[in-house]
């Protein structure tokens, strides 16, 4: 099974991204966190997760560690963030979704990246 890891300190929005994307791809398992520390702890705690979605609203100091760690794992990510210096930290494998965003544009940022594994 496929696992998705959704990095999002609202924790609304955090449900919300998780009962979209699910609901598009029932085969996920969704763990959703609320800070780049439990994000760090959830994927040094699981090998399977495959795919992350994460808000660029967080400090860049963070997001080069997080996009370091992401990156050495393969894990295919979609940013979340109006900022492109932030985006451009997670390298290839990598979506940039400019805020606001539909629904239907991050499924298809994630069926692009489902495509594209």
């Amino acid at each position: 099974m496929s696992r998705m890891l959704v990095i999002e300190k609202s924790p609304v929005v955090a449900t919300d991204i998780v009962e979209t994307v699910c609901g598009a791809f029932p085969q996920l398992d969704a763990v959703a966190v609320m800070s780049i520390e439990d994000a760090e702890a959830a994927l040094s705690d699981s090998s399977q997760i495959n795919l992350c979605i994460v808000s660029g609203s967080t400090t860049h100091d963070r997001l080069t560690r997080l996009a370091a760690l992401l990156g050495d794992r393969r894990v295919r990510t979609v940013v979340m963030t109006d900022d492109t210096d932030k985006s451009d930290l997670f390298g290839s494998g990598t979506i940039h979704l400019s805020q606001p965003f539909t629904s239907e544009m991050l499924l298809d940022a994630v069926r692009r990246l489902s495509h594209d594994a």
